[in-house]
């Protein structure tokens, strides 16, 4: 989802990079990449294993609620 969405907010940011001058549509594009990326970083800054090397379960909820918040923004566009 991030990666289809990088041509377009390039393109936007490299013809203009004031956000204050976007319209609604630039500013809902730049909105929903940046919570895309927000979401890879909670991701991947989430243990992966506890400290006896079993799946952490705080993991588990992390890509829980990830996936939700994909299915939303897939509903949402």
């Amino acid at each position: 989802m991030l990666v289809g969405r990088l041509p377009s907010v390039t393109a936007l940011v490299e013809a203009c990079d004031d956000f204050a001058l976007y319209d609604c549509a630039g500013r809902a594009e730049v909105t929903a990449t940046v919570d895309l990326v927000g979401l890879a970083v909670i991701v991947m800054n989430c243990p992966v294993t506890d400290v006896n090397g079993r799946r952490a379960e705080e993991s588990g909820q992390v890509v829980a609620d990830a996936g939700a918040r994909l299915r939303a923004m897939e509903t949402e566009s």
